[in-house]
């Protein structure tokens, strides 16, 4: 019981225009943000950017595009993804890729 409550009260909510199926107790995924992907070119160059939530009581981090892209030296963004992992509600990342050039 304790555990469903941490996993359903933790601050740490997203949206995205695929969402692939969450476990309870642990997710570790990866979808993507950008549904126009008809012949996109990845590009030569990735990157990242995280954003963090502990116990449900603490989050930081920065997880747009625009640190993704700083972050990879994107100049040209052609695709956007995204990744998630939660460990019981106690421990969630949730990182924004982008592919570009």
């Amino acid at each position: 019981m304790a555990c469903v409550f941490v996993s359903l009260s933790t601050g740490c909510t997203y949206y995205a225009p695929v969402m692939p199926p969450q476990g309870l107790l642990f997710s570790n995924i990866e979808s993507t943000i950008d549904i126009d992907t008809d012949e996109t070119d990845l590009g030569s160059r990735r990157g990242e950017s995280s954003s963090y939530a502990a116990l449900g009581l603490f989050s930081f981090g920065k997880a747009s595009v625009a640190a993704a892209a700083e972050e990879g030296d994107v100049l040209i963004i052609n695709h956007v993804d995204y990744a998630y992992l939660n460990v019981i509600g106690l421990f969630q990342r949730f990182t924004v890729i982008v592919y570009g050039d």
